[in-house]
């Protein structure tokens, strides 16, 4: 309590900076992205559980850990699958384009001019590299997000555990 009466007995420039001024709202302003207290999901998991067993306290982190890693990988699945679907519509054009060809020398009534296949062909071979140019840059996106995702799971992960084991050493002292 002192530590509390003293901050708030400090002069308003005084005062240590809360997250939520970094990112300008008023100290204590409202909602965070994470709820009402600007807590990360995983912390804020563990906290109402504090009196309970250390075990507790570490499933309960774990289990929204996950579920904050499943949120975050599902939103990006879509990336995964305009990159998976590219291809397969350029292949799809790809195929388009032959038939035209090969119908023109069906239909032909005399051997067909080279020019007169290039439409089809061209449509076979532009298709084939718009299916590219969307699907690479986006299959690169989307490794580049997965990873930052993995990564930053692995840290909250990470600092959640330290945090616990200060309490965990604690009640054992």
């Amino acid at each position: 309590h002192d530590r509390q009466r003293g901050l708030r007995e400090q002069p308003e420039g005084h005062r240590p900076r809360a997250r939520g001024d970094l990112a300008g709202r008023p100290e204590g302003g409202g909602r965070g992205r994470h709820g009402e207290h600007d807590q990360h999901p995983v912390l804020a998991a563990g906290l109402p559980k504090i009196d309970r067993p250390y075990e507790d306290i570490e499933e309960a982190m774990e289990e929204a850990g996950e579920m904050e890693s499943s949120e975050l990988h599902r939103k990006i699945s879509y990336i995964s699958l305009i990159a998976a679907i590219s291809p397969m519509l350029g292949l799809l054009g790809t195929v388009m384009g032959m038939v035209g060809a090969f119908n023109v020398i069906a239909t032909s009534k005399t051997s067909p001019k080279p020019k007169d296949l290039a439409s089809g062909i061209s449509e076979a071979l532009m298709t084939t590299m718009m299916g590219l140019i969307v699907a690479i840059p986006m299959t690169i996106s989307y490794f580049i997000l997965k990873t930052i995702i993995d990564g930053a799971s692995v840290e909250v992960s990470s600092i959640a555990s330290e945090l616990m084991s200060r309490f965990d050493d604690g009640a054992g002292a």
